[in-house]
């Protein structure tokens, strides 16, 4: 997996740091964005966070 680094400001770094998944929330907020932009698929969205889809009868 790669890496990436962030500069932040103090105030939002502190924040952060009072999570429990910090790395977890930052990848839900980014998948989230490129679905709400229409870069992936809901299936791709739910792929990448290793969660399933069931299907809708």
């Amino acid at each position: 997996m790669a890496e990436v680094k962030l500069d932040l400001p103090p105030d939002l770094l502190k924040l952060l740091q009072g999570m429990d998944d910090v790395q977890q929330a930052i990848k839900e907020c980014v998948v989230l964005e490129l679905y709400r932009r229409g870069e992936i698929s809901t299936g791709k969205a739910a792929e990448l966070l290793g969660l399933k889809l069931h299907p809708v009868p």
